[in-house]
């Protein structure tokens, strides 16, 4: 096993840096939200997590959201007789 190197001589006087926990309420250094979500938000999530396959990798794509965004996205017939792009 190889021995780490020394550090340049230029670097070897600096103190490493020590992240230290405040003894504060809310470490709002840290994001913290002193607020929790809203109870729909718990409540919506709590009802889908039985669904939820945690043995398996998230698409990498995104597929579904994608295909909800392009649906969302999608002109009506109106912009569409308009001359307007897809």
């Amino acid at each position: 096993m190889s021995r780490l190197r020394p550090p340049r001589p230029e670097l070897a006087d600096l103190v490493p840096y020590e992240a230290k926990e405040p003894a504060v309420e809310t470490n709002l250094s840290a994001n913290e939200n002193p607020l929790n979500l809203p109870h729909e938000v718990i409540a919506t999530i709590a009802a889908r997590l039985p669904q939820f396959a945690f043995n398996r990798y998230p698409d990498p794509m995104a597929g579904s959201l994608q295909g909800r965004h392009r649906r969302r996205q999608r002109p009506g017939r109106r912009q569409r007789a308009r001359g307007q792009r897809r």
